[in-house]
């Protein structure tokens, strides 16, 4: 994922991950374009 470039990236990928599964639909991330890739 594009988070993973920092550590605090690399959290809430984990953090995305776990809403993913726990919904177990496409989950909507509000930081879309917001994390220089």
């Amino acid at each position: 994922s594009h988070f993973k470039n920092t550590s605090l990236g690399d959290d809430l990928d984990k953090l995305l991950e776990k809403m993913q599964q726990r919904r177990g639909d496409n989950v909507v991330t509000p930081f879309n374009g917001d994390v220089n890739e």
